[in-house]
């Protein structure tokens, strides 16, 4: 049973730390003239179809994504918007979001499921 218990501590203090490399990015975009905060948090180690993080919109849209990563191509990363996109996020249930470094930040771009581009942004690291 203390092996066991041991066991379970150690999983939990590897779960936290791996959250803890995830990297945090914050920006904004423009919707009907209004200001929508967005923090993205990338596990940059994150596999094929792994969990990669999370995209949440604040303000009006208060509401948000899990991320499933999908692939690379090139210097661009593809992640699922994986959940029921409450509110807001509706139109983008069941899209993707594709990412890049450049522009003095990460270079964001948001699709619809039928491949349309929603918004394009820029975020910075937090902290910057």
């Amino acid at each position: 049973m203390k092996q066991l218990a041991t066991a379970l501590v150690g999983a939990l203090a590897l779960t936290s730390l791996a959250s803890a490399w995830a990297v945090e990015y914050r920006g904004t975009f423009k919707d009907d003239g209004r200001d929508i905060p967005v923090v993205l948090d990338i596990e940059p180690a994150a596999g094929l179809g792994d969990r990669a993080g999370k995209v949440r919109f604040n303000g009006n849209w208060r509401c948000g994504f899990d991320l499933e990563y999908s692939g690379a191509n090139g210097q661009v990363n593809s992640y699922g918007l994986d959940g029921a996109g409450a509110g807001l996020c509706g139109q983008l249930a069941q899209g993707y979001l594709q990412s890049s470094q450049g522009g003095g930040g990460l270079q964001v771009q948001l699709f619809t499921q039928r491949n349309k581009l929603a918004y394009s942004l820029t975020l910075l690291p937090s902290g910057k």
